[in-house]
């Protein structure tokens, strides 16, 4: 796993502190299958291995697997004593680990569960028909800028050869440049008209269709078009398009909220009725799986926010977290992750010098955009997020 620092951006109710870092221009990581089919024990000796990375001696582990994978199990038991770990029938750790398969890859991945949290740590291998190996694709994820300015910006939506800026009291329409260091000049420019009181840390989110457009902001809808570029803003709510049903942000907040009450900052859309139908990263900063009546069905970890993503060439869900680093200060994490069962597998991981301040699906979930607030003089990256396969 290939790890890339990069200027980086801020997130919901945290403080921003200043920091000095060069401007990213383009950010690429790949991680590639195995480059040889892995054998069961290369598995068993794979896990064994990263779990012993998170859970040091002395704790006592208690591990379960499902009864069909009791080789593996005592495989695990085997190669984790003879690191040095205990395995109890009650410990005050628990790793439960969980195999699956898709149409390319058997996966197994530990739930590794004490106190202080959560951690998942997995391992994969391309499938194998006969003699021949499967040529398995590197997925890469790749962030390009689009866009850089000095205010503080909220959201882009691209249109044609120009771009709609969204900022907390303004709309901007300014040409698209390459050089994501430089800021055009505007083309024209519109304010965000508003009796709201707008949140510290408030959010927002353009949308451009052909010639018109619509910006949503906390307990505000403006709706406008691109030619002759004007906008009516009214102190309305709406919902959010997140793929998920919501009542949008209310003035004075920051988060959403589910007809059910269930607030949370970012969603992802994964399943159908006959499994967990969205990943959700809510108001307390945890990963939680809802049915498709949108109750909760379980955890997956902690975000700050996430957003579905396709990988055209690798079957499953894949999703884009962003999280605090560990053991690191204003420093965040942005993880490209594949769910697998209800546990989540990491494939890239990039590590930024700042904290990411939005995180936004289009509506076919093939882009996103992100935008990164950097540098002791306050500084706004919007970049566009895919994932590519390469063979």
């Amino acid at each position: 796993m290939k790890v890339l620092s990069f200027a980086a951006v801020g997130i919901h109710g945290r403080e921003c502190r200043a920091r000095a870092v060069g401007a990213s221009l383009a950010l690429v990581v790949a991680v590639s299958g195995f480059a040889q089919p892995l054998s069961s024990q290369d598995v068993a000796a794979e896990l064994a291995a990263r779990i012993a990375s998170v859970v040091t001696p002395p704790e006592p582990i208690q591990l379960s697997t499902a009864d069909a994978d009791a080789p593996l199990r005592a495989d695990l038991v085997r190669l984790l004593r003879a690191r040095g770990l205990q395995v109890a029938d009650a410990a005050t750790v628990t790793v439960r680990v969980t195999c699956g398969e898709n149409l390319r890859d058997d996966f197994c991945a530990a739930d590794i569960e004490r106190r202080g949290g959560r951690q998942v740590v997995a391992v994969s291998k391309p499938r194998v028909s006969g003699t021949d190996r499967a040529v398995e694709p590197s997925v890469t994820l790749t962030l390009r800028p689009v866009y850089a300015q000095r205010a503080q910006m909220l959201d882009v939506a691209p249109v044609a050869d120009q771009l709609i800026v969204l900022e907390p009291g303004r709309l901007t329409l300014r040409p698209r440049r390459a050089e994501a260091n430089e800021t055009p000049p505007p083309i024209a420019s519109v304010p965000v008209l508003t009796a709201r009181s707008m949140p510290r840390d408030v959010r927002g989110r353009v949308r451009a269709t052909g010639e018109s457009f619509e910006a949503l902001l906390p307990g505000v809808t403006c709706r406008g078009v691109v030619k002759p570029f004007s906008a009516n803003c009214a102190d309305e709510g709406s919902a959010w398009p997140l793929g998920i049903d919501n009542s949008g942000i209310v003035a004075s907040r920051n988060h959403f909220s589910t007809p059910e009450g269930l607030g949370f900052f970012g969603v992802a859309s994964i399943g159908t009725s006959a499994a967990p139908a969205w990943l959700m990263a809510d108001d307390r900063g945890a990963l939680v799986f809802l049915d498709a009546q949108r109750a909760p069905a379980g955890r997956a970890g902690a975000a700050d926010d996430i957003i579905r993503i396709q990988a055209s060439c690798s079957a499953g869900a894949y999703v884009v977290t962003s999280s605090r680093a560990a053991g690191a200060e204003d420093v965040d994490e942005v993880q490209l992750q594949r769910i697998v069962e209800r546990a989540l597998v990491p494939v890239a991981t990039v590590r930024t010098t700042g904290i990411v301040t939005a995180l936004w699906a289009d509506a076919g979930a093939s882009h996103a955009t992100a935008i990164v607030r950097s540098g002791t003089v306050p500084r706004y990256e919007a970049f566009a997020v895919s994932v590519s396969c390469v063979r």
